[in-house]
């Protein structure tokens, strides 16, 4: 149901599930800490080295840059990409990190295998909305770091990190919506449709419905334009805290718009 976002429950249902498994389980050895992630077309921004969170320097959103740059280079339309982005935030770090048996492990297999997972979740992506490219041309962006046999390994494991659970609601079908329903221009439908393309690099997707986030995205928009539109979500049953919450965390990433 998009209306209440099963998807968004689900995902945090699994979350919270993963949580109390870990809380139940022996402690395992701690791992020797990731250094910077270095993907070859993207510089990492300023901020805590090997983080798997959200912040900046984070290793997701690196990734996140990866995949978006390798859509362009593919022309991959933009559902895909984004597709592909919420793929990438859903994985567990675990399936990033290398392999607690791997004996040699080097800087070069590291970036390989994150490369390669990347990679497999555009190519999946793909798949899903309908959009197909083989995976010879998907590898051959990495320029010879990962084989298409690498890519469809890597995709079974985020297979079966995701749970086969494949279809993503995305806030940027409702925000043009939205924004005719509450009268804004075309600037300030720009400004949202560009807010709701950078939630890519957070993991908004994974704490609200998408139709909550959408209307964050339009609330930056028209505070722009000096109109709050934070009455009409209250208006049609949105909590109010959800949306300020939305527009908090797009105003860390959109200061640039």
């Amino acid at each position: 149901n998009f209306w209440s976002s099963s998807q968004c429950d689900l995902l945090l249902e699994a979350r919270e599930r993963r949580a109390e498994e870990a809380s139940r389980a022996p402690k395992p050895k701690a791992r020797p800490r990731r250094r910077q992630i270095v993907l070859r077309g993207v510089e990492p921004e300023p901020g805590e080295p090997g983080s798997s969170g959200g912040g900046p320097g984070s290793v997701v959103t690196q990734l996140v840059d990866y995949a978006v740059l390798l859509s362009k280079e593919l022309k991959i339309r933009q559902r895909p990409v984004l597709t592909a982005c919420a793929y990438l935030w859903r994985l567990r770090p675990e399936t990033l990190d290398p392999p607690e048996n791997a004996v040699g492990w080097s800087e070069l297999d590291d970036e390989r295998h994150i490369t390669a997972v990347t990679m497999a979740c555009v190519y999946l992506a793909c798949k899903v909305e309908e959009q197909p490219v083989s995976a010879d041309k998907v590898a051959g962006f990495s320029q010879g770091l990962c084989s298409a046999t690498d890519l469809l390994d890597a995709e079974l494991c985020v297979l079966e990190d995701l749970s086969a659970s494949l279809v993503v609601h995305h806030p940027i079908d409702d925000v043009e919506r939205y924004a005719s329903l509450v009268h804004a221009d075309g600037e300030a439908s720009k400004v949202a449709m560009a807010c709701a393309e950078e939630t890519r690099r957070t993991d908004l997707l994974l704490r609200y419905p998408p139709h909550v986030i959408a209307l964050g995205c339009l609330r930056v928009a028209m505070a722009l334009e000096g109109a709050d539109t934070l009455p009409w979500c209250e208006q049609n049953g949105v909590c109010k805290e959800d949306v300020k919450g939305v527009c908090a965390e797009l105003v860390k990433r959109c200061r640039s718009l």
